[in-house]
């Protein structure tokens, strides 16, 4: 009965195999190379059909290559390079069919965000930096004409970084701004501005002073203004504690 059982999964496998011999120990890694292999097959099939398939071909026809390759490796036994090379397979089909409109997207939300920067103003602060990001994604959106989007997503994500920078900026002013608004009521609140008239007027100047640089797109001298406001305000009420 033993004998039967074996002989039963040393054909099963053999036939599997499309009539080469597996050893039982070396199924799974055989059935994991068989699921890299169709994966990677179910990837270069939906790409067959993508809008981007031509615009890419070169990397398309390198997917197919290693699917090939990888088909090879494992009719040799050699598993391993069989699952590397369907997983590349797999990514560079994935590629092909991802890369153009996520890169689009990326061009879209930078110029937003740029567009966004110059309607704060930031191209009065961040002269500089906003003419980098134009230049950026000028050169982001000539690659894409080029259909070379790999170079252009490369543009792309350093004009999102650029730009992303500045807005921080605006955002951590912004910021500190209300929470020294909040400091300077609890201050009120505790009794501050008659218990230490001195520094509670101080922290009001350092908010004004904050303000008007935030006005003027002044963003450092803004968070700068704001934090000695939010101490001030803090001083005044813990002088305020001790006097009750």
């Amino acid at each position: 009965m033993l004998k039967k059982y074996i002989c039963i999964i040393v054909i099963s496998v053999f036939l599997c195999n499309c009539g080469r011999y597996i050893k039982p120990e070396d199924k799974p890694a055989y059935d994991n190379a068989m699921n890299a292999i169709l994966m990677a097959e179910k990837e270069i099939k939906q790409t067959e059909t993508s809008e981007y398939k031509n615009d890419l071909i070169d990397l398309f026809n390198s997917a197919k290559a290693n699917l090939a390759t990888a088909n090879d490796y494992l009719n040799k036994g050699n598993y391993d390079k069989a699952i590397e090379l369907a997983l590349k397979s797999s990514s560079q089909a994935k590629e092909v069919r991802e890369l153009p409109p996520s890169t689009i997207n990326l061009i879209n939300e930078v110029d937003k965000s740029l567009r966004y920067a110059k309607e704060l103003g930031l191209d009065k602060t961040y002269g500089k930096k906003m003419k980098e990001v134009s230049d950026l994604l000028w050169d982001a959106r000539n690659n894409v004409r080029l259909k070379r989007y790999s170079l252009a997503k490369n543009f792309a994500s350093q004009a999102y970084d650029e730009i992303k920078k500045a807005l921080d900026d605006v955002e951590k002013a912004t910021a500190e701004i209300t929470r020294a608004k909040t400091a300077l009521v609890e201050a009120k609140e505790a009794g501050a501005d008659i218990a230490a008239p001195d520094l509670y007027k101080g922290a009001e100047e350092a908010l004004l002073t904050a303000q008007k640089e935030m006005d003027n797109n002044n963003f450092s001298q803004c968070v700068e203004a704001a934090k000695k406001a939010v101490q001030l305000a803090q001083d005044a009420i813990k002088k305020a504690k001790e006097s009750k």
